[in-house]
């Protein structure tokens, strides 16, 4: 068998057998776009069967019906051709028109007359096969630009087919014009032949390998897109990005993602801003959902006219839907949406499934992080309620007991002997502890407030240097020294309670959690229009993984012990809030444990404007 006989058995067998994967693709789902793809290869298989035959069997070309079929079946197959462009991209009406009014005439000459083989004739012919299936080649050439993904890698391979079978018929021409003895022409029509075949195949009815190559990579690019949104974006962001992602791997305009909503028993999500609804059972959304199974539509307005006027506004005439759902559980649809019907239906359905299913993956993964972060938060709001009620009943004990315990002494000294003196030094102790009290309640109700400091405060000039040094005294005991560092006065416009009440946290904060006692030094520095302060003491030190969460309500460091340093952990936070409510920063560092701390504070010296 020669090369060129071996190739005409190639080409006729392999155009038979993407038929017959075409045809049953359509008994199962016959859509307009699959079944104008099993009339092109339907009309190529009959006309390569009757050439088979002849080829094989001996078959005389004289006999009538031998000749008459594969000629006209042979017309028809640029006109196909055309349909299946239009089913894609927008055809001319009249160009559509003229190709059947050509395969028609041609198919009646040729019955007619079949010896009609004049130059004039035959250059009719070439232009009428070789015109219509390049301008099929340059249309589904323009559709490849506005496709991404898979739906791209088979156009592409589908395009490359016509573009092989336009050069087939153009060889034909040739043949015509230039006939060559050793039979060039033949050969290199029927490698032609096979180049189309072997593209279309491709293109039509990919083996699994192939398509299994060029899903891959895209199914790895929507998970890289999306997978760590689960982590980190919102509800309404990670269904966005599934939307965009979905959309991108199908080369579609745009996806919709539909939740469940049980209790309503309809389909929820959002479009260009506004809410769609859809029960289930309605529309290809509501079909999948209802039947568990993936659905398309070429003629959506039709099949759900309550979203007709949305389909027309976006030029949507065709669909796609699968339902995301975990064995028993179903959260919902993936819908993607386009404006012309898939020319692969069904590879294109099996693509959306998968989709689907990584994107149902996905949002239940978020439901788990969602739910795992709400009960940690509940767990945390009751650890910080207990360590709270804790902290406050044993900080506000303290200073009751003490005033209690003295109110009790003077009450029996006075009874015993009204004459007695005024115990001056118990009233000061109670004063002490009642101003205690106090600022213990007002610490309470400050944290209790959601707002930082407001910045609409009495604005004095207020000399941050001489306010701590007027505040440093009130702190020394045999343990501790509070030193004040300044190069001069740095005068700011500050609340001069609120200033004061920064400095007595720092420097408190020091002393307490140094019980080993040290230097309590103040630094205090103008740079540029900003006050700098640092405390720095030589106490426990500070964790550093508990150095970001330090300012936060309620919060101490994990090396704090509870009986040996009582407290809420108000403090800090109250001191950050003052701080930011004047526009400026505060930080702490720390060298490491039992080397104490410093805590820096960064003061605009203007309220900011």
């Amino acid at each position: 068998m020669s090369l060129a006989t071996f190739l005409h058995v190639f080409v006729d067998a392999l155009f038979i057998g993407i038929f017959l994967i075409v045809i049953a693709r359509t008994l199962r789902r016959p859509s307009r776009a699959m079944v104008d793809t099993a009339l092109l290869f339907g009309a190529a298989s009959l006309a390569v069967t009757f050439d088979l035959a002849r080829l094989l069997f001996g078959a005389s070309p004289n006999i009538p019906i031998l000749a008459i079929v594969p000629a006209a079946v042979a017309w028809l197959i640029p006109y196909f051709l055309l349909r299946l462009l239009d089913d894609f991209a927008a055809v001319p009406r009249w160009l559509l028109v003229a190709a059947i009014v050509g395969a028609m005439l041609s198919i009646v000459g040729f019955a007619v007359n079949r010896n009609l083989t004049s130059p004039a004739i035959l250059a009719l012919q070439l232009l009428y096969f070789v015109g219509l299936t390049s301008y099929a080649t340059y249309g589904f050439v323009q559709g490849i630009s506005q496709t991404v993904g898979v739906t791209r890698k088979r156009l592409e391979a589908v395009a490359l087919g016509s573009g092989f079978l336009a050069l087939a018929l153009a060889i034909v021409g040739l043949d015509i014009i230039l006939p060559s003895d050793i039979g060039l022409w033949t050969a290199l029509f029927w490698t032609a032949g096979a180049a189309a075949g072997l593209c279309y195949f491709a293109g039509f009815t990919p083996p699994g390998f192939l398509w299994r190559a060029w899903r891959e990579p895209e199914l790895r690019l929507f998970l890289e897109r999306v997978a760590t949104l689960s982590r980190q974006a919102n509800a309404q962001e990670l269904d966005r990005e599934l939307e965009k992602g979905a959309a991108l791997t199908m080369g579609a305009p745009f996806a919709i993602i539909l939740h469940w909503d049980e209790e309503a028993d309809v389909l929820r999500g959002r479009f260009d801003g506004q809410e769609v609804v859809t029960r289930p059972g309605e529309g290809i959304a509501g079909e999948a959902f209802l039947s568990q199974s993936s659905r398309a539509s070429d003629i959506l307005p039709a099949q759900d006219p309550e979203l007709d006027a949305t389909y027309r506004d976006n030029g949507i005439t065709a669909g796609l839907a699968a339902p995301m759902s975990l064995g028993s559980l179903h959260l919902g649809v993936l819908a993607v949406y386009a404006q012309h019907p898939s020319l692969f239906v069904e590879d294109d359905l099996a693509m959306v499934s998968t989709l689907a299913l990584q994107a149902a993956v996905i949002l239940e993964n978020r439901t788990l992080i969602d739910e795992t972060a709400r009960l940690h938060a509940r767990e945390e709001a009751f650890r910080l309620k207990d360590q709270f009620i804790s902290a406050a009943a044993h900080e506000l004990k303290t200073p009751l007991t003490v005033f209690l315990g003295q109110a009790q002494l003077l009450e029996r000294r006075a009874r015993r002997n009204p004459e007695l003196q005024a115990n001056l030094e118990g009233i000061e102790r109670m004063i002490r502890e009642s101003k205690r009290l106090d600022q213990l309640i007002a610490e309470l109700l400050e944290a209790a407030r959601e707002e930082p400091i407001p910045q609409e405060r009495p604005c004095n000039e207020v000399d941050l240097v001489a306010e701590a040094k007027r505040l440093c005294p009130e702190h020394p005991d045999s343990h501790h020294r509070c030193i004040v560092e300044s190069d001069g006065p740095v005068i700011g416009c500050f609340d001069p309670d609120r200033i004061d009440q920064l400095l007595h946290h720092l420097v408190e904060n020091a002393v307490v959690y140094s019980p080993n006692g040290g230097e309590v030094r103040i630094r205090i520095s103008r740079e540029g229009n900003d006050a700098y302060l640092t405390v720095t003491d030589q106490g426990i030190g500070i964790p550093p993984q508990d150095i970001p969460h330090l300012f936060q309500r309620f919060n101490r460091a994990s090396n704090v012990d509870e009986q040996r340093f009582p407290g809420m952990g108000l403090g800090l936070f109250i001191s950050r809030r003052i701080v930011e409510g004047y526009g400026g920063k505060i930080w702490v560092t720390s060298p490491g444990l039992g080397k104490g701390a410093t805590f820096h504070v960064r003061l605009p010296l203007a309220l900011p404007t």
